[in-house]
């Protein structure tokens, strides 16, 4: 089932290089992104990568950096809307980002984050 899910999605995306796996919820779909983009960071030539996202990030993100030895750049969310904005994410963001962690919905709120500013 793996396997025509991903055909197809690579068919629908005109990728004909396409690579996926197919997770069982949240926390799985949460570690895998992580691992992958710590794999691509490293395949750049990142040796120490950090990950920045708000303190209301899903604990699986921290469990993933935690698993996959990444360091965590945390910041809180605007204090007027509670979504992790650009402005935030900015401060701590250099050479070794693998990744900037934003949610939508976020974990605790249920406040979809800044995602426009922060892409």
């Amino acid at each position: 089932m793996e396997s025509e899910i991903l055909s197809m999605t690579s068919y629908l995306f005109s990728d004909k290089e396409l690579y996926g796996v197919c997770t069982q919820g949240g926390t799985d779909s949460i570690i895998h992104a992580i691992l992958s983009y710590k794999n691509r960071g490293i395949k750049n030539g990142i040796d120490r990568p950090n990950i920045v996202l708000a303190n209301t990030a899903h604990a699986a993100a921290y469990k993933a950096a935690t698993m996959f030895e990444i360091e965590i750049r945390e910041t809180m969310p605007d204090p007027k809307t509670h979504k992790f904005t650009a402005k935030e994410a900015r401060k701590l963001i250099d050479k070794n980002t693998i990744c900037i962690y934003a949610s939508a919905p976020n974990y605790c709120h249920c406040i979809i984050d800044d995602i426009p500013s922060l892409g």
